[in-house]
């Protein structure tokens, strides 16, 4: 389904001044948020914004990995449209459908410094004037290959300065700045004090070879079994929310920035995650593996002092490719025909109008698809050897969590057998609706004309996406 944006926002006077900051948290789940309930304190800064800014509770990503869940985010577009075949690229022959570039034609400035995840969105540094990706860490020697160790202080602290230095240069036109961190991204190792902040127990050797180890894990299986006891699950998830307080503190910096620039009241502010992250739910661990809710729902707070109200939750699904529509919605700039899958936020916040939308996902390493729509969920696809996966279907009203597969476990109620057969037949029929709409888009998108060449990542970008455990 295709939609167009309308005009809700901003008058043509105050459009001309506001600015665009768009904050990305690499592998951060809502649910180690305290503004989303979480018992630990991993985001002070985080949770100060929340209170000015709209919290959405139920927001999807497209994908569990940077290089799905990007393109999506930037650009209104299913990750469907932008696979060739061969990888998920984001040029589609040099057209320019992403949000910097056509913020770029409506006059604004536009930047991205990020950390070298994004190194794996083929095309995504022609989309912005000024782009730049922060490649620091160490080589160490893993199963298969090497392992990129990367260096939290050295990555998130650079994209910081970098970011704020620019901001400061470019304070005097409108700008989009796109800031993507390291984050919560695995192998765990915020910088001290954040290591000890949730972890007690004095931190040995040991424990960090043991992440290391654990790390190097990503390429034993296609599920990556890994068996070790709860004290070490208990070391990962305080060293992860480590990872998450560390990330916090650069999210303050940039706040504090905005502040000292004077740009806080004429700057819309989206803090968002590309993907969630995993630890032993469903069998699984890390990211890019699997469509739940661990890897999927993100968090997704706005904030734009005098238009959006400040404390407000939504409770209605909203998407990543929600995000560029609600963008110009809210500064009344024009899209100019540009196509686009996603639908303006803005009337659930102003209009509290209930939403009828859904979601797809799609995971690359198992080449699967899911579909969340009227508290269903339905996965459906193949593991990495290509062999079809048993159907999966969740009533997310009864089973928020997704542990009981309704299509193994039939109910015993007759009315609930017909209510969950009838949904998975609906979201079945829905998914390949999803396929054919997307592959069309793309040819229009194409004009029709031949695909040129995809992009081929160069054999150094190539490894150390491989040592990150995003292709194979």
């Amino acid at each position: 389904m295709l939609y167009f944006v309308f005009s809700a926002g901003l008058s043509a006077d105050e459009e001309k001044n506001i600015n665009v900051v768009l904050i990305v948290i690499d592998a951060l789940r809502a649910d180690h948020l305290g503004c989303y309930g979480y018992e630990r304190d991993t985001s002070p800064n985080i949770d100060r914004f929340a209170k000015q800014a709209v919290l959405f509770k139920q927001a999807f990503s497209h994908g569990p990995s940077t290089r799905i869940a990007i393109p999506s985010l930037l650009s209104s577009l299913y990750p469907a449209v932008f696979y060739n075949g061969m990888e998920w690229a984001m040029p589609l022959n040099g057209k320019s459908i992403s949000l910097p570039e056509i913020l770029a034609k409506h006059g604004y400035e536009t930047a991205m410094f990020a950390s070298p995840v994004l190194e794996g969105v083929s095309g995504i540094d022609r989309r912005f004037q000024t782009a730049v990706i922060f490649p620091k860490g160490e080589q160490v020697s893993a199963a298969g290959g090497s392992l990129h160790m990367l260096d939290l202080t050295e990555v998130d602290s650079e994209i910081t300065k970098e970011s704020l230095a620019w901001m400061a240069k470019h304070q005097e036109r409108p700008f989009f700045l796109y800031v993507h961190f390291l984050g919560a991204h695995d192998p765990y190792l915020p910088p001290a004090p954040y290591d000890a902040m949730f972890w007690k127990k004095e931190i040995t050797a040991e424990n960090r070879e043991f992440l290391k180890g654990f790390t190097r894990a990503r390429g034993y299986s296609d599920n990556y079994d890994i068996f070790f006891d709860n004290a070490m699950l208990d070391f990962i998830l305080a060293q992860y929310d480590g990872e998450i307080r560390y990330a916090d503190y650069q999210v303050g910096r940039i706040m504090e920035g905005l502040e000292k620039l004077n740009l806080s009241q004429k700057t819309m502010v989206i803090l968002t995650a590309d993907h969630g992250h995993a630890f032993g739910e469903h069998g699984k661990f890390f990211h890019d593996n699997a469509l739940y809710d661990e890897l999927i729902n993100i968090p997704l707070l706005m904030r734009l002092p005098g238009v959006l109200p400040q404390g407000e939750t939504i409770n209605s699904l909203v998407r990543h490719i929600d995000m560029m529509p609600t963008v110009f919605d809210v500064l009344g700039l024009n899209l100019n025909n540009n196509i686009i899958q996603g639908a303006s936020v803005l009337p659930l916040i102003l209009n509290s109008v209930s939403s009828e939308r859904e979601s797809v996902s799609e995971s690359q390493a198992g080449h699967s698809k899911a579909i969340r729509a009227d508290g269903w969920l339905f996965i459906a696809g193949y593991n990495a050897q290509n062999h079809p996966q048993p159907l999966e279907l969740y009533n997310l009203g009864d089973d928020p969590a997704q542990t009981v597969n309704l299509i193994k476990a039939i109910p015993e109620s007759a009315f609930y057998r017909k209510a969950a057969r009838d949904a998975g037949e609906k979201l079945q029929e829905k998914l390949k609706e999803y396929d054919a709409s997307c592959i069309k888009l793309r040819s229009v998108i194409l004009e029709g004309s031949p695909e040129k060449n995809a992009e081929i990542l160069d054999e150094e970008t190539k490894a150390a996406l491989r040592s990150l455990g995003y292709i194979n």
